[in-house]
């Protein structure tokens, strides 16, 4: 519904932080599987994953995470 109607340009992103993972496969659960998800214990580990998960968000790929990561 969201890409669909409110938002078809893309021009906001959405990623879920969740605590909590899945017993079975000890995979954080997901709202959807078009939105991406990673798992967070510690609050502060949320900035780190906010910046990551913006790579995640645009589909850049894990070459352009990795040259941001060298350019830190």
């Amino acid at each position: 519904m969201w890409r669909e109607h409110l938002d078809p340009a893309g021009l906001t992103s959405v990623v879920h932080l969740n605590p909590v993972y899945d017993a079975g496969d000890f995979d954080v659960r997901r709202i959807s599987p078009q939105v991406p998800t990673a798992g967070i214990r510690d609050a502060e580990t949320l900035p780190a994953l906010v910046e990551l998960a913006r790579f995640a968000a645009s589909g850049a790929g894990y070459p352009s995470l990795l040259r941001y990561l060298d350019e830190l």
